[in-house]
């Protein structure tokens, strides 16, 4: 028999791909211009009329930790909290280390996942998938 506590309401406010892209695209403008000042100038190279980000190796190092270390302690990050969104649980809840580590090793090697998110009603991506989260709006 159920309680009443575990038939509570979970809907939510799936955050769109618009909102998310954004938020990605500050995320990491800011480990790029971590990277700068870590590494100097030759991270962000211009040539002509564009520009070329140039992270190697240990350089990765930064989105990787960036992301871990915001998911984990916030359950947002800097982009996500700008526009409004947070990461949760399928209960609702803030995220879990281990979830934060699975969504962020999947969301590393696996960015490609985010298209998932166009064909499903909850916005799910790829990584939201394996780690069990959620982006939902905060109002």
């Amino acid at each position: 028999m159920e309680s009443d506590l575990s038939k509570k309401d979970l809907s939510f406010h799936y955050a769109g791909f618009k909102k998310r892209l954004i938020a990605f695209l500050i995320d990491i403008s800011i480990c790029i211009g971590l990277a700068w000042l870590i590494w100097g100038a030759d991270i962000v190279t211009t040539s002509g009329s564009g520009f070329q980000i140039n992270m190697h190796n240990e350089q990765m190092l930064i989105p990787v930790l960036y992301f871990l270390l915001f998911w984990s302690i916030f359950s947002t990050s800097i982009g996500k909290y700008l526009l409004g969104l947070s990461i949760i649980d399928k209960q609702g809840q803030k995220i879990t280390y281990w979830q934060s580590l699975i969504r962020t090793l999947a969301y590393s090697l696996l960015l490609a996942g985010v298209w998932l998110m166009l064909f499903n009603k909850e916005k799910i991506t790829f990584h939201d998938l394996l780690a069990s989260t959620r982006v939902v709006s905060n109002n």
